[in-house]
C-alpha cells in the first residue's frame, strides 16, 4: 500500500478466485488492526484466468462447504452471508475491491506500465515453455511500479532471465522486485514467444 496516494494495485493470475478474495480478507484485517479506513482508499485486487468462465465463476463469489475446511468460523461469519442450501457467498463490502476478467498471458494487454504494486503467479509459468516464461516475466516487471513484487510458485523461475527484477530471499520464499528505472528509460519485454504450452494443468 502506497500510504502518501493511499493506493494499492494487485494483479492475481487464478483459477476460480479464492486467493483473490483471500487477499482482500488479509488487506480488511490488516486494514482494522491498524486503524485505517480502507473505504477511502483505492485498492484493485484483479483476478484473471484465460478460461471466460472461470473468471464468471470467480466474479460470483459463491463457495460450498468444502471451500471452509479449516476456516475459523468467525472468518466465514465475517465475510461470507448464507447463499442457498449449504453455500456462502462473499460479503459485498469485501467484493467492492476485487474484479475477474479473462487474460491470455501472452497475447492480450495488460495494465498500464508502472500501475500495479503485487503480482501473484502461482502454479502457471511451469505450463509455458522457456521463451513464452521470458516475454510474460518481461510483460509483469513492465507492469509493475518501481519497488513492485513478483510473487510466483517455488521453483517456477529458475534460471529464466529476470529482466527488470531483482531477487530477494525471504524466510522460506523467493520475491522478486522490480528495479527503479533511470528517468527516461524503459523496461522492454521479448515479443518473440508463442507458444504458451509445456504440459496440461492438473
Amino acid at each position: 500500500a502506497r500510504q502518501g496516494t493511499h493506493s494499492v494495485r494487485v494483479e492475481r493470475w487464478l483459477l476460480y478466485g479464492r486467493g483473490v478474495y483471500s487477499l482482500a480478507i488479509l488487506l480488511d484485517q490488516i486494514g482494522t488492526e491498524c486503524s485505517l479506513d480502507l473505504a477511502g482508499w483505492r485498492i484493485t485486487l484483479l483476478g484473471t484466468d484465460l478460461n471466460p468462465a472461470a473468471c464468471r465463476h470467480a466474479q460470483a463469489g459463491v463457495y460450498g462447504k468444502w471451500s471452509f475446511r479449516g476456516v475459523p468460523a468467525e472468518i466465514q461469519s465475517r465475510y461470507f452471508l448464507p447463499h442457498g442450501a449449504d453455500q456462502w457467498r462473499v460479503k459485498e463490502p469485501l467484493r467492492r475491491f476485487v474484479r475477474f476478467h479473462p487474460l491470455n498471458l501472452l497475447q492480450d494487454a495488460y495494465p498500464a506500465a508502472g500501475s500495479v504494486d503485487l503480482i501473484l503467479c502461482r502454479n502457471v509459468l511451469i505450463y509455458m515453455t522457456d521463451p513464452a516464461i521470458v516475454q510474460v516475466v518481461g510483460k509483469f516487471a513492465q507492469s509493475l511500479r518501481p519497488d513492485g513484487y513478483l510473487l510466483t510458485g517455488h521453483g517456477e523461475f529458475q534460471g529464466q532471465s529476470r529482466q527488470g527484477l531483482i531477487s530477494q530471499l525471504l524466510p522460506g520464499s523467493t520475491v522478486y522486485r522490480r528495479q527503479t528505472q533511470p528517468s527516461g528509460t524503459t523496461l522492454t519485454p521479448p515479443t518473440d514467444a508463442r507458444s504458451i504450452n509445456r504440459g496440461t494443468p492438473p
